[in-house]
């Protein structure tokens, strides 16, 4: 193509030939050189960005473009096109006549044989007028630079050996802690995070790259504010802007993680053979292919003899027919995510041995293989075996025991009654009436320990229900009795006390439930109705219990010092025990409640 803009038809359409005229084209058609020095641009380009006829001939093709197009263009497209040799589509931003950004859409074809022999570059550029869809794009475009894992920049070399990042991507947070405006005007701040032993090599290989027109690529340290050493790799082409000023533009990683990998791979051979486990690599072909000692001796052959065998011969689950099928997880031997199986083992001698295998997928040189874990546990199998029984056996014995002593509670409330039932004053049978609640209210809880699977625990729901039937029938059969119960398991350490608080609250308001019409001070007749409410609640921290009856309240009950009767002290006592909170509430009512935590 040459300066007056005539060429071979078809240009437009393919970008395969110059065009017979660019002048009346709506579009900015224009020619690079491979090192981006402009060629040829036709009118359009010109007027679009304001400049006179001439004006951009063997200009740098980045004068015209923003910083971020720039090196996009550099580090992306460029080698791109010589990749495939052609683009389209491709956003760009050049810079407007009075700095502001112009959205395009670049067209680009790479012609490696021009009339003068060099490669060319032709690009079409066509403006995009839609404001929002320029915005989206260039939205997404910045965005995907910055989700890149790897860091783009570009570095000016200036004339007097100063150097800065115009542009950097916001991946230099997480390498070197640092924003793009810290290196805007001057990237010494990135260069004091470089190791001091790697500074100078690091200079030296651009110097030798500007000097060579080649790839600037190197490996140093960084350390990091936090005192961590991260090894980074820098890969960048240099741009000679003909003003004493180099542009590099290019990428840098951190290659701390991979260099790891690498040097893990190094030790892996070492640590197969020295790992105390049984290891068998095996191919897809059912076939031992590499073990180590521990493997050997498991299976009292030698590496030599294990390798090349078939391993139904060790493992007689591993069919070569499973072995083709099965997908075992891509996990190392030893993870999580892989549960372990129970398969029987076969020794050279002839020997069965109860075993735990764990398999996972490896690439070992390139073909896919099974690394295989056997741990040997028939030992401990036959331990868990006899411990089973043995817990079996303390189950039995343990529920006998919460029998029994159901049993002795319930005859030490059976001499209770006889001894109350031989006395006829009312106040002195009362005190018997509360011991034998409180001793019925301990059985009721073993009684629910051995009537259920678990021996350490029991529903408070289910407990409360029993209870509070059992209680009505003695103090009030005629009253209602309501229990709203959440499922609650609590231990039994727990359970004794809590059973103990709820036979005292729910047994006081069978006992004073009912309202009382007095008359100056002298106790009336009581009410027909005696309504119980019984709410046991799981909360946050543990539980909650609530026992609302229909009665005077707690401060117009005719008791004498009820803070000092056994119940309340009991109810206190039983609270702090429980590092509970105890409250009283009067709300059509007495309202008490105890919150404490489970373990």
């Amino acid at each position: 193509m040459d300066t007056s803009g005539r060429a071979e038809p078809g240009y437009v359409g393919s970008l395969v030939e110059p065009p017979p005229t660019t002048n009346a084209l709506p579009v900015a058609v224009l020619t690079l050189s491979l090192d981006g020095v402009v060629r040829y641009a036709n009118p359009r380009l010109y007027t679009l960005l304001e400049l006179a006829p001439g004006a951009l001939e063997s200009a740098a093709f980045d004068h015209i473009l923003t910083t971020a197009s720039g090196v996009l263009y550099q580090s992306y497209l460029l080698p791109l096109l010589k990749l495939h040799g052609r683009v389209e589509e491709f956003r760009l931003e050049l810079r407007g006549p009075r700095g502001q950004p112009i959205a395009v859409l670049a067209y680009a074809h790479l012609r490696e044989h021009s009339p003068d022999g060099e490669a060319r570059v032709d690009l079409v550029l066509a403006i995009i007028n839609e404001r929002r869809r320029v915005e989206d794009d260039l939205l997404r475009i910045r965005q995907a630079a910055e989700l890149a894992p790897v860091m783009l920049f570009q570095q000016v070399v200036r004339a007097d050996g100063s150097t800065c990042m115009p542009y950097a991507t916001n991946v230099l947070r997480t390498l070197y802690g640092l924003t793009p405006q810290h290196v805007r005007d001057s990237d010494d701040a990135l260069f004091a995070r470089v190791h001091p032993e790697d500074r100078g090599p690091m200079i030296a290989a651009r110097q030798r790259a500007s000097q060579g027109r080649g790839q600037w690529q190197t490996r140093y340290r960084v350390t990091l504010e936090d005192g961590r050493v991260r090894v980074h790799e820098l890969v960048a082409n240099s741009r000679d802007m003909g003003d004493g000023e180099t542009h590099w533009h290019g990428v840098i990683v951190d290659v701390s993680d991979r260099l790891a990998l690498a040097a893990s791979e190094d030790r892996f051979e070492e640590l197969f053979n020295l790992a105390p486990q049984a290891l068998l690599t095996i191919d897809l072909a059912g076939r031992v292919v590499r073990s180590n000692r521990a493997a050997a001796a498991l299976f009292g052959r030698s590496t030599q003899g294990l390798e090349g065998c078939a391993a139904v011969d060790v493992l007689p689950a591993l069919t070569p027919e499973r072995a083709a099928r099965e997908t075992f997880p891509p996990t190392p031997i030893g993870g999580r995510d892989e549960p372990a199986e129970e398969w029987v083992a076969v020794r050279h001698d002839g020997q069965v041995l109860r075993t735990e295998v764990r398999l996972a997928r490896a690439s070992v040189e390139g073909r896919e293989h099974y690394l295989v874990s056997v741990t040997d546990v028939s030992e401990r199998v036959a331990t868990l075996e006899a411990v089973e029984r043995s817990l079996r056996e303390k189950q039995v014995l343990l529920k006998e025991i919460h029998h029994r002593v159901k049993n002795n509670l319930q005859i030490i409330s059976s001499l209770l009654r006889l001894q109350c039932d031989r006395l006829a004053a009312v106040d002195a049978k009362a005190p018997f009436e509360e011991s034998i609640g409180r001793v019925r209210s301990m059985a009721v809880v073993h009684e629910h320990l051995y009537g259920h699977d678990s021996l350490e625990e029991i529903d408070l729901g289910d407990y409360a229900r029993n209870l509070g039937g059992m209680l009505r029938g003695s103090y009030a059969p005629d009253a209602r009795l309501r229990i709203e119960a959440d499922p609650v398991r609590v231990p039994i350490d727990l359970a004794t006390p809590l059973g103990l608080i709820l036979n005292e609250l729910i047994t006081n308001a069978f006992k004073h439930g009912r309202a009382q019409r007095g008359d100056g001070g002298q106790a009336g007749q009581s009410s027909a109705e005696c309504e119980v409410l019984v709410e046991v609640q799981k909360t946050k921290e543990g539980v909650r219990l609530v026992v609302s009856d229909s009665g005077p309240g707690l401060v117009e009950r005719p008791r004498t010092n009820p803070s000092n009767s056994l119940g309340m002290q009991l109810l206190r006592s039983l609270s702090r025990q429980l590092r509970g909170t105890l409250r009283f509430e009067n709300e059509g009512g007495l309202r008490v409640s105890v919150e404490c935590p489970v373990r």
